[in-house]
């Protein structure tokens, strides 16, 4: 990478953290903790990306787009229930870009994910449990919203 492509990477990537620091702000129920370093990755977000998008992956559960909001809420309480979420979960969203997994902690009385998925335009993102042994992947296609649930241990 020359040395012109290595800066706009990194302002990209800086703007993209700003872009989701403030949209953990607007979530009230989620406080951002911080980005986890390289080293301390729970598992490679590019190849669990990649994984998540084959066209043979088969979801655990799936809405429709024009589903009620308050049908929409019980099934991501209800895929959430599948997830330990110990105060605090790991979070990747795929719409802003190359960015690494962040720590947020959550109010687990709070319906915090409802609130974030109303903050997004595009709603494909990646949860872990706190105990990094649970993955919890929406993706939007046409029509529907799927989740994959998925040990990783």
């Amino acid at each position: 990478m020359n040395k012109l492509s290595e800066l706009l990477h990194k302002r990209a990537i800086a703007l993209a953290s700003n872009r989701l620091k403030t949209l953990l702000a607007s979530v009230g129920e989620l406080t951002f903790q911080g980005f986890v370093a390289d080293s301390e990755e729970p598992i490679d977000l590019g190849m669990l990306w990649r994984a998540i998008a084959r066209y043979d992956a088969v979801p655990s559960s799936k809405i429709e787009r024009n589903s009620l909001k308050a049908d929409l809420s019980k099934w991501l309480r209800d895929c959430l229930a599948n997830v330990n979420i110990n105060g605090y979960c790991y979070i990747s969203i795929g719409s802003l870009g190359d960015l690494p997994w962040v720590r947020v902690s959550v109010d687990p009385n709070g319906d915090w994910l409802l609130a974030l998925w109303e903050q997004l335009n595009y709603h494909d993102m990646i949860i872990m449990s706190s105990n990094k042994a649970v993955i919890l992947a929406f993706i939007e296609e046409e029509h529907r919203f799927e989740a994959y649930i998925q040990k990783c241990r």
